[in-house]
């Protein structure tokens, strides 16, 4: 990237980017620019109280997840009515897609993404799974959800 170019994109959108991240690829540095999820539950709870909470959670029901579930902030989706959800550790993404799709009452014809760190789950994959590799330094795995791709993966 010239130096001009990054001066612009610097300059020009450094108010509106979060988090620039280079990720590189076989054929070169691709830039990625993405916007962090804003967390409500975050917002609302201090680290303190969530960090009780997922602890009491974990040792109570040491065979489940503590999940945290919110819609990404720009898709026009139906908002769930619950947030906070404790999930057996051998729930499947799809299986939990499933639970979240019946919550919102999201038709089957309609497509439903889950994004956990930016990243889609693969179907397959036990909640188990992705908590060992996502969880939050609260304790919580934190999933949000969209009507769209929004991360484009």
């Amino acid at each position: 990237m010239n130096c001009r170019l990054w001066k612009e994109l610097r300059f020009g959108l450094l108010a509106t980017i979060v988090l620039l991240n280079f990720r590189v690829q076989d054929q070169g540095v691709v830039l990625r620019i993405e916007a962090k999820m804003k967390w409500g539950f975050k917002e609302e709870h201090s680290e303190e109280d969530r960090k009780s909470e997922s602890a009491e959670f974990r040792s109570k029901y040491p065979d489940n997840i503590p999940v945290i579930v919110e819609k990404e902030m720009k898709s026009s989706i139906q908002d769930i009515d619950k947030r906070k959800f404790l999930q057996p550790a051998k729930t499947t993404v799809a299986q939990f897609e499933y639970i979240i799709r019946k919550r919102i009452q999201l038709p089957p014809e309609k497509p439903l993404f889950l994004f956990v760190n930016e990243v889609t789950p693969a179907a397959s994959s036990t909640l188990a799974e992705v908590d060992a590799e996502h969880r939050d330094v609260d304790g919580f795995l934190y999933i949000s959800y969209s009507g769209e791709n929004t991360y484009g993966n």
